[in-house]
């Protein structure tokens, strides 16, 4: 169970600065909640990828 809240807490770190980034370079440095709410799904993937490859370069 421990792995999966460290992974969790990664991935959520991770969501984050892509997050961020995603709205400086691709919104216009839009923070508004429906610039932020277009852009949860595609950060969520693309942080879910990252996430799971860092699990699996860890756990080799």
């Amino acid at each position: 169970m421990k792995t999966f809240t460290d992974n969790l807490a990664i991935f959520f770190v991770i969501w984050v600065v892509v997050i961020i980034l995603n709205q400086i370079f691709f919104f216009g440095a839009c923070f508004k909640f429906y610039c932020i709410k277009n852009a949860l799904l595609h950060t969520a993937i693309i942080s879910a990828i990252v996430t799971f490859i860092l699990y699996k370069i860890k756990n080799k």
